[in-house]
């Protein structure tokens, strides 16, 4: 087992059997990490508009935000996020069934992701000026679509960039 410095991710080194089991993997959990924008008015990259405060309903996305150093703008994530570990320490705001508005309104987010399904949450975060991402599942190519789209929004384009091609090399070297 190694460290990769650049990227933060724990390499484990297998046998050709176990890569095989890796990519099968890579390609389910893929399928759970895609969204598309819900945009009120335009974002621009990096933009002043960057939110100060984030709160996340899907765990993917969390785990994502904390890759791409969004971490700390993250203020409420799910009651099922359980990864990276920082994230227990964070208020639960509910789910996809279960969304706590009130809860969420009290954390004063900037951004708020939900998942694609969660239209009329969507229309009350309109209705008090939070932007939303909505999350979408799709397959391997909206993880490296979606990782580009949160540094957008989290003001982290860069890292967001940089965790995409490390994942992509690791997924080429597998």
């Amino acid at each position: 087992r190694r460290r990769d410095r650049h990227a933060g991710w724990t390499v484990f080194p297998m046998a050709a059997h176990s890569k095989t089991l890796i990519v099968g993997a890579a390609l389910l959990i893929s399928g759970s990490l895609q969204a598309s924008m819900y945009r009120h008015g335009a974002i621009q990259a990096d933009s002043p508009r960057s939110p100060g405060s984030i709160i996340s309903l899907v765990p993917a996305i969390t785990e994502m935000l904390f890759a791409i150093g969004a971490g700390p703008q993250v203020v409420g994530v799910s009651s099922y996020d359980d990864f990276p570990p920082a994230v227990r320490l964070l208020p639960r705001v509910g789910a996809l069934m279960d969304p706590d508005m009130e809860h969420m309104l009290s954390l004063r987010p900037d951004l708020a992701v939900v998942y694609g399904s969660q239209s009329d949450l969507q229309t009350q975060f309109a209705r008090v000026g939070v932007r939303t991402y909505s999350y979408r599942h799709t397959g391997l190519s909206g993880v490296f679509r979606t990782l580009h789209e949160l540094g957008v929004l989290a003001g982290r384009s860069a890292e967001a960039d940089r965790v995409a091609h490390n994942l992509r090399a690791q997924i080429e070297a597998v």
